[in-house]
């Protein structure tokens, strides 16, 4: 499929019409074109994975967070563990979210205290809503979210779920995973967060450890390799937390 104008729009504006900084020209022409908006989803996609490859590079995996919190780790590794921990927030909430996870499984095992390195307790002031399944729709906005013309190009919304709770939208794609049978990619479009927040989405299942993956500036997010089951997804800021309690892959 060819794109309806010669010369066709480049990819430099296609990625600037995801970014939502595109001229009114190029968003009018995407928004009719139909090969440039499936070229601009493939783009977004691939832009998803990059930010997703490239975010904490430096970081701990989340397999190896887990088992540090498990006491699984060598006793070398365990220190750079911690010594990473007393600068790295992203790692020390993730370590947090572990807990609060396997608290909520089995309360006996909740921890007495958890501390920032900052000394700021964990959870303090951190506001909390269960969203809530609504029926999908492809028109669904929000102010400070993503443009509507590209939240239509998050793949088929027939076969997205939709939740919703204090304004906040969140759509949900589960796709399979041609190359890895048995395997899924969770696609997820949060809208209506506040710009000032910068938020992780955490997916974890009874008994494993939790992944964890940014949530980009326009709303995305990414996780990949998953395995069929019912998880708990969980949209984490420093100032608040949106969770959906049963995820079903």
């Amino acid at each position: 499929m060819a794109c309806i104008t010669s010369p066709a729009i480049t990819d430099e504006q296609l990625f600037a019409f995801i970014d939502g900084v595109a001229t009114t020209d190029v968003v009018a022409h995407v928004q009719q074109c139909t090969a440039c908006q499936q070229r601009a989803q493939q783009l977004a996609h691939l832009q998803n994975r990059l930010v997703s490859h490239l975010y904490r590079a430096e970081c701990p995996s989340s397999l190896e967070l887990g088992e540090y919190h498990l006491n699984l780790l060598p006793m070398d590794r365990v220190a750079t563990i911690e010594q990473h921990l007393t600068t790295c927030l992203h790692c020390a909430r993730e370590i947090q979210t572990l807990q609060t996870f396997l608290a909520d499984l089995d309360p006996a095992s909740a921890p007495v205290s958890q501390s920032t390195p900052s000394g700021e307790s964990f959870g303090s002031q951190v506001k909390r809503f269960i969203a809530q399944l609504v029926k999908p729709s492809a028109n669904t906005s929000a102010s400070g979210g993503m443009n509507p013309a590209l939240a239509g190009l998050r793949g088929d919304p027939a076969k997205q779920q939709a939740y919703e709770v204090d304004g906040i939208h969140i759509s949900i794609e589960v796709q399979t995973e041609p190359e890895r049978p048995g395997y899924k990619t969770l696609l997820g479009l949060v809208l209506g967060l506040e710009v000032a927040e910068t938020f992780e989405a955490q997916l974890g299942q009874v008994g494993q450890t939790v992944i964890t993956t940014p949530v980009d500036e326009l709303g995305n997010f990414v996780f990949e390799h998953l395995k069929p089951g019912n998880y708990r997804l969980l949209l984490r800021s420093a100032a608040s937390e949106i969770q959906i309690e049963e995820l079903k892959l």
